[in-house]
């Protein structure tokens, strides 16, 4: 059930606000977080133009009762 929930709500990701979170396994992770109705690909946007060589991506959640998505990313390189 927990890999479901993981694969739904990685197939489902946004962003719209960003916050710096601890460096985590050497990589500084930023959190995201925008309105459930957006695609996760609309919400990876400000992650795209704050990391241009790519990024990593962990705890993608989604909660679709108050249409929010959030997700950590760590840029790569």
């Amino acid at each position: 059930m927990k890999t479901y929930l993981i694969l739904v709500a990685f197939l489902m990701s946004g962003c719209a606000t960003q916050s710096q979170l601890a460096k985590i396994d050497e990589y500084a992770w930023s959190e995201y977080t925008c309105s459930g109705i957006k695609s996760w690909n609309d919400c990876k946007q400000a992650a795209r133009a704050a990391c241009p060589d790519g990024f990593y991506v962990k705890n993608q959640l989604e909660n679709i009762t108050i249409q929010r998505r959030e997700f950590a990313a760590a840029c790569k390189g």
